[in-house]
């Protein structure tokens, strides 16, 4: 595997310099790369990947065939780099989703639930037994609360569900607020430290267009976890 180090420059400023991985490697060979050296991420940004692609094809030096493959290996480099970045719980601060993306939200909320090392806490006044298969992604240590309110068919399947969770792992409790409730946004709670805006109901989320917002002051994730303090008081305890 060839290594060359590329100096991009415009007439304004210095780009930076990139280690171009090359050519003649196999998929696997650049998956073994991109795990071995998780760093180059940082370097290797699509922007300016297509940006020196541009500039160097002007240059009449270059190998342009060698050149091609070259950018080919580092599109898969880049690829593989956000599946990496994935796995590490890089989680955007803020997403839109449209409608009928059910799949990719449920997915982006598993992500998020994964994180919790102590403690998360979900504010959902419609939760369903359904919420239970996202908790499952979370950590079997991981202390939970999830706070909803009445609602006589919906409450017993979430109650049945949880229990069963319990009786596995034990680190859960339900409450219940009496009927109207006090809560009308749904929020996830991670470690007492972040909160997730998630917009619906987690048995619809993704039905209707819906962004996941992770709050970014450190005052209004204060108003968020001291809300469900004093909500979580004052409910009927279930499980």
């Amino acid at each position: 595997m060839v290594i060359e180090s590329v100096k991009l420059l415009s007439s304004s400023k210095f780009i930076g310099s990139v280690n171009i991985f090359t050519a003649k490697a196999s998929v696997s060979g650049v998956v073994g790369l991109a795990k071995a050296i998780p760093d180059i991420g940082k370097y290797l940004k699509t922007e300016k990947m297509l940006y020196f692609t541009e500039l160097i094809e002007k240059r009449s030096k270059i190998n342009m065939a060698k050149w091609r493959e070259y950018t080919q290996t580092m599109k898969l480099l880049l690829r593989v780099l956000g599946e990496s970045q994935e796995e590490n719980n890089v989680i955007p601060k803020e997403i839109f989703f449209p409608p009928n993306t059910q799949y990719d939200v449920i997915s982006h909320l598993k992500k998020i639930v994964r994180t919790a090392k102590n403690s998360l806490k979900i504010i959902d006044a419609y939760a369903y037994a359904d919420i239970i298969s996202l908790i499952e992604n979370c950590n079997s240590a991981v202390d939970i609360k999830i706070l909803s309110r009445e609602g006589q068919r919906r409450v017993n399947s979430l109650i049945l569900e949880a229990g069963k969770y319990k009786t596995q792992y034990e680190h859960i409790e339900v409450k219940l607020e009496t009927l109207p409730g006090t809560q009308h946004n749904r929020y996830i709670i991670i470690d007492d430290t972040t909160v997730y805006d998630i917009g619906s109901s987690i048995n619809h989320i993704g039905d209707k267009a819906t962004t996941v917002i992770e709050l970014q002051t450190t005052q209004e994730k204060k108003k968020v976890i001291d809300n469900f303090t004093t909500a979580w008081e004052s409910a009927t305890q279930k499980i």
